[in-house]
């Protein structure tokens, strides 16, 4: 069988790659016949795969067992170890409609290419992230895309016309920081307190940690209670703005949300009492004192 050679992406993180002409790999498609009993050893396989959607593998199998489901060029795919690397949905539907179906399947499928794989749903850095056991990997992949548009000072416009984090950036940036140790703190506090939402609470904590990590944890904990707050406290003042927010008076994006924080958060730390709390998106994002 000839093997299948694999242009350039142009769109890719620039770097040295391996001549157009020399990107050969031993991957080949065949039209298989999958059975319920089959789709389920391929499931077997299924080690580290990202967590499925019930709902789409409902619509699936309905559709199969309607005999309206029909073949894409869309294949299973399946690692040189063996490991199935992509179709789990499909592959679900056709154990639950107890149907036997026809499919193509890339058989010796590169590893590395589980990281950007795209079918029928898109696979997000969270998903990625999941498959490496990451417990918070949904507000760590959040913290991260926040943490990359503050790094380049691009937080306010985030939204724009500029571009955001790709799943290959977030994964190098999750990678290279420690963002799960704050996704592990902020856990609890986003589940008690919706003024923030999980990824700005992670990425908050990362940012004011490197500052003072004890007064950090204490800071975000009095936002989640507002318990012994008087009169003109950052954090009474950033608590009333974010309420009424969530009241519907106000619609702030994350940036206004995490610059507001932050700005509590530098009067907090002055032992400087306010009386109000405002950032807008033209302004420049508030250094973390």
């Amino acid at each position: 069988m000839a093997k299948i050679t694999f242009v350039q992406n142009p769109d890719a993180v620039v770097s040295t790659p391996t001549p157009v002409e020399n990107q050969v790999t031993d991957m080949h498609l065949q039209l298989e016949t999958i059975t319920p009993e089959l789709a389920q050893q391929f499931l077997d396989r299924n080690t580290d795969n990202r967590p499925h959607k019930e709902r789409h593998v409902r619509f699936l199998a309905d559709q199969m067992r309607a005999g309206a489901w029909q073949i894409t060029g869309d294949p299973i795919k399946i690692g040189k170890s063996g490991r199935l690397l992509d179709g789990q949905h499909r592959l679900l539907a056709i154990v639950q409609s107890e149907t036997t179906q026809r499919l193509y399947v890339a058989w010796d499928c590169e590893e590395e290419i589980f990281a950007v794989l795209d079918t029928g749903r898109s696979r997000s850095a969270a998903d990625v992230l999941a498959t490496d056991g990451l417990k918070n990997y949904t507000a760590v992949s959040a913290a991260a895309k926040l943490l990359i548009m503050h790094e380049r000072g691009v937080l306010a416009i985030m939204g724009g016309k500029q571009r955001a984090a790709t799943n290959a950036q977030i994964l190098a940036y999750t990678a290279k920081h420690d963002v799960e140790t704050s996704a592990s703190k902020a856990s609890a506090w986003s589940k008690r307190c919706k003024l923030l939402n999980p990824g700005e609470w992670v990425a908050l904590h990362y940012l004011l940690a490197k500052k003072a990590p004890k007064q950090a944890d204490e800071f975000l904990q009095q936002i989640t209670t507002g318990l012994n707050l008087t009169e003109g406290h950052p954090v009474l003042i950033l608590r009333q703005r974010l309420q009424a927010a969530r009241d519907g008076r106000f619609n702030f994006t994350a940036a206004e949300r995490m610059a507001m924080t932050v700005k509590a958060w530098n009067a907090h730390r002055e032992g400087r009492k306010i009386g109000q709390l405002t950032w807008k998106n033209y302004e420049e994002f508030p250094e973390i004192a």
